[in-house]
Parts: structure tokens; C-alpha cells; sequence
């Protein structure tokens, strides 16, 4: 059988495509029965697999099981979404990038919330409604004492908000603030992972001082 095989469900950066491996074929009969299969979750045996791989000199540290720096590892080689794919053999490929999914802008319905207490972290942001209002989280709209209350493009325009309960599309465009280094559409031969891990640091660094 396939005992020992991978269950992977594979995500999206950086216009490319990377599987993450969340279990391992444990038993079950042939595919395509009706009789489900077992598999093993692996994410509680990190730090077991960790441990493994420090005693055989690997340095597997923390941040190498991050799923942002596994993503960006290799980045370069993994495989790009297939909607921006147009050619590709052995030798090259082709893409176009004005099909990608991900896109390094901010959206034009969406507005920054500055209140004095905020920190990096604890950023409010909302969508522009209409001339006087803001959709926002609850906890957005409860705090005391505003500086620049509010940031958003020269260029916005009002959205609307979906009432119904059915969904319009089967496709939907997601306008949030994700990590930077998993949004850069070109990726060159660069450390990708190390590139970000020192990112972080002097985030966090920054944060502190």
C-alpha cells in the first residue's frame, strides 16, 4: 500500500505554489472506496522531528518550521499558480504576472484607524461605506482619543456590504495586510528565507526600542 504517504494541502505566495505536508498515510484500503483512510498528523511530532535533527547536527531551529520561512525556502524552484503559468518544458517557462492572485497594493475601500494607544501590532483598519461610514471590528470602534483618525487612498471608492446570505462569486479577492515577503511577486536567486527571518528581528527589534 501507500503506508507512509503524504497528505499535503498546498498554499499560495508569492505567485508560486507550495505543498505542506499534515499527515501520513497510516492505513486504509484502495482509493476510491467508499472506506476512509487513516493518516497520522504530523504537526505534534515537530518537536520530536526537531529534536531528531539536532542530534544529527542539522540545526533545526524554530524558525525553519515556520510556515513562512518553509514557503520561502526554495521559492525560486516551487512551482508557480497555474493561472499565470503560459508555457513551460524542460528547459524554461513562461509566465504572466497580471493573472497572479496576490497583488502588492493596498485596496482602494480600505481605510487605516490611528488611535493614541496603538502599537504596531494592534493596527485597526476598516472599508469606506459611504461619506460617514466605516465597517470596522467592535473592538476598532471602543477606543479613546484619536491621532489622524483615519488614512486611506486619495483615490478610494465606497464599497457595499452583501446582505444576503447566499455568496455572489465562487472566486473572492481578500484585501488584507499579510506578510510582505510572501506577497513579492519576483523572486530572485536570493536567501528568501534568511531575507525574512532578518526582517522579523529588526521588526521585532524595532518594536522594543
Amino acid at each position: 500500500g501507500d503506508s507512509g504517504g503524504p497528505l499535503q494541502v498546498k498554499l499560495l505566495h508569492n505567485t508560486r505554489i507550495t505543498p505542506f505536508l499534515v499527515g501520513v498515510t497510516s492505513f486504509g484500503t484502495a482509493c476510491g472506496l467508499s472506506v476512509p483512510g487513516v493518516y497520522t498528523r504530523v504537526a505534534p511530532y515537530v518537536p520530536w522531528i526537531r529534536t531528531v535533527l539536532n542530534d544529527r547536527a542539522e540545526n533545526a531551529t524554530e524558525w525553519k518550521f515556520q510556515p513562512q520561512a518553509c514557503a520561502l525556502r526554495y521559492a525560486q524552484y516551487r512551482e508557480y499558480e497555474p493561472r499565470v503559468l503560459l508555457h513551460k518544458n524542460e528547459l524554461e517557462e513562461s509566465v504572466d504576472l497580471s493573472e497572479a492572485h496576490l497583488f502588492n497594493e493596498v485596496s482602494r475601500q480600505q481605510v487605516s484607524i490611528h488611535w493614541n494607544a496603538t502599537i504596531m501590532k494592534k493596527e485597526c483598519f476598516g472599508v469606506i461605506i459611504d461619506e460617514s461610514t466605516i465597517a470596522t471590528l467592535a473592538q476598532c470602534a471602543v477606543q479613546n482619543g484619536l491621532k489622524d483618525p483615519i488614512k486611506f487612498s486619495k483615490q478610494f471608492t465606497p464599497a457595499c456590504i452583501w446582505e444576503r446570505a447566499d455568496l455572489p462569486e465562487s472566486e473572492y479577492e481578500v484585501a488584507g495586510r499579510g506578510l510582505l515577503e510572501l506577497n513579492t511577486i519576483h523572486v530572485d536567486d536570493k536567501d528568501l528565507e534568511a531575507t525574512a527571518s532578518e526582517f522579523i528581528l529588526r521588526q521585532y527589534q524595532t518594536f522594543l526600542i
